[in-house]
């Protein structure tokens, strides 16, 4: 008996599709479509796959009273399955002209499920495109939005979408929650690319750890070079970010998941650094009279510090680390 409710995709298709959320025990139902077999092959090895029975799939049955097959497709919502299945249907007057990004997240996850990237893409650059318009200009514009962003590029090969949220990501994830940017999970449908982009973020750690060691040894270096307490008493103010330097090298190195660097990014640890430095720079200028033969530069190490912290900020993705996720 088929279903009380079905949306007719196609009126003489000769499949219905059950839809379901995602879940190890058949998830909530969330409607059927009245599809054509012949679309499905075209669109999607998968669903071609699935609609031959010598394939086997458990999703796939035949409807005994109408002949009909019967498979059964997972998405986190029927508004992502009737977008798709309207346009490999070619009923694109049926969709809307907009849609917003979490509309078109959840459409790019049930694509990379089935293999639709293909006849999806160019409606789904013209959706996109507005909003990456957006996404690339506006200065307040959500960061954990590029969570998102990189998922959706990553499904569609979007080349100028994953070479700009990649080392958005590198700078913003905090140390603690490697997966999430904000309120934004990365998608576990890309864990390869997720795995690159922490590897490129340790990089960059070890990077600052070889700099804030070095800055020890030069301060430490001037310390030992004073020649008595009230000497270094007047020169103390070129000290203060000894402690600083030395408290994140320990940081960075414990591993600790409750250590407090654990609730920074790279970005604001860099701004923490820059900060201190300048600051205790300014406290030199204004109070420190003895001792300058024997302390470091400050105001020169603070314009190295900001030079090679902006350098590893602004240091681009290795376009090599993203061409596999290109031409796959």
């Amino acid at each position: 008996m088929e279903p009380l409710n079905i949306h007719d995709v196609d009126k003489y298709g000769d499949v219905l599709a059950t839809c379901s959320i995602p879940d190890e025990n058949e998830g909530e139902d969330l409607g059927t479509l009245r599809i054509s077999s012949k679309a499905l092959s075209l669109a999607s090895p998968v669903l071609q796959a699935m609609l031959d029975p010598g394939k086997g799939f458990q999703e796939s049955k035949v409807d005994q009273a109408s002949g009909a097959k019967k498979i059964r497709l997972e998405a986190e919502t029927l508004e992502s399955v009737l977008l798709a299945m309207n346009i490999i249907h070619h009923r694109h007057s049926k969709n809307p002209k907009e849609l917003d990004l979490m509309q078109i997240y959840q459409l790019a996850t049930f694509c990379d499920k089935y293999q639709l990237q293909a006849g999806v893409f160019l409606a789904i650059e013209v959706w996109s495109a507005p909003l990456w318009r957006i996404a690339t200009s506006s200065r307040t514009y959500p960061l954990e939005n590029y969570a998102y962003w990189l998922w959706i590029g990553k499904v569609f090969r979007m080349k100028e979408v994953l070479e700009i949220c990649t080392p958005r990501l590198i700078r913003n994830i905090k140390f603690k929650h490697v997966l999430s940017l904000g309120d934004a999970s990365l998608h576990p449908g890309m864990s390869t690319l997720t795995h690159a982009i922490l590897n490129e973020r340790d990089r960059r750690i070890e990077k600052l750890v070889v700099l804030l060691s070095r800055i020890r040894g030069e301060i430490e270096a001037a310390y030992l070079k004073c020649q008595s307490p009230a000497e270094f008493k007047d020169s103390r103010d070129k000290f203060l970010p000894l402690g600083l330097v030395s408290a994140l090298l320990v940081e960075l190195g414990s591993g600790q998941r409750d250590m407090p660097i654990n609730h920074f990014s790279i970005l604001e640890l860099f701004s923490i650094i820059q900060t201190t430095f300048s600051w205790s720079n300014g406290l030199v200028c204004n109070y420190c009279r003895y001792g300058r033969e024997h302390t470091p530069d400050m105001g020169s190490m603070t314009c190295k510090i900001t030079e090679l912290t902006h350098e590893m900020i602004d240091e681009e993705f290795p376009e090599s680390l993203l061409s596999p996720f290109l031409s796959e």
